[in-house]
């Protein structure tokens, strides 16, 4: 730092007048989500021999703390502000804690700048990372150019992916009431059933025509006699 201008310090400030390599972006990255700790990068886990499977480095590859464990944790905090609520809100995952940071850096040439160099780094879950992820894209095409809009929505699709393939399950928040009840408890209440009344009254039946006329015999004509009721 002390080699740099008045200058460069203000276009460093916000990312320009400075470089780094994809490597370089993540490793720092994975020390903020490993609690302040750089671990060496390395593309073998083990080597097999036969049924013997022999890993290449048998305690995490540690090269030493970069930051520390409170800085590390206002870091992470700070990035999870990003996708929740700030530019890199396409990454963020339904299920997960996604912790990044959105770049769009000009592409340097001889004499200036040509193009656009979009990016999303980020790492999930914030809370137990299980892996980190940088997506850069090249001069992309068309009037998008910023991380915001090119890289983040990419880095949430296939974070997403790559958890799920590796087992690690979005969280999801017990509901407090269960729909059905939420369903039945918008329904107006039932009013109580009124009583059946019956179709006759019961004094009704009490007054002499509760008699089945047919059953009942025909009054006794002259002679003694009893005729069939019509």
């Amino acid at each position: 730092m002390e080699k740099w201008s008045l200058l460069e310090k203000d276009y460093i400030a916000f990312g320009q007048g400075i470089s780094v390599t994809p490597l370089q972006l993540v490793s720092a990255t994975a020390a903020v989500a490993n609690g302040g700790v750089l671990l060496k990068p390395h593309l073998v886990a083990a080597v097999s021999r036969g049924e013997v499977r022999m890993p290449k480095y048998p305690a995490p590859p540690v090269v030493g703390r970069a930051i520390s464990p409170a800085t590390a944790s206002d870091l992470t905090r700070y990035l999870e502000g990003v996708v929740i609520a700030g530019t890199g809100k396409p990454a963020a995952i339904p299920g997960y804690q996604v912790a990044g940071k959105t770049g769009t850096a000009q592409i340097p040439v001889r004499g200036g700048y040509h193009g656009y160099l979009p990016s999303f780094v980020g790492f999930a879950p914030a809370d137990q990372p299980a892996l980190v992820g940088l997506v850069a894209i090249a001069e992309p095409q068309g009037n998008e150019y910023y991380g915001a809009q090119v890289a983040a929505p990419a880095f949430g699709a296939i974070t997403r992916q790559v958890l799920l393939y590796r087992g690690v399950h979005p969280r999801r928040e017990r509901p407090s009431v269960w729909m059905g009840q939420t369903v039945l408890a918008g329904l107006p209440a039932k009013a109580p059933a009124a009583p059946v009344r019956p179709a006759v009254e019961a004094d009704a039946l009490a007054d002499g025509d509760d008699h089945d006329p047919v059953a009942s015999p025909a009054p006794a004509a002259e002679g003694g006699g009893f005729h069939a009721p019509f």
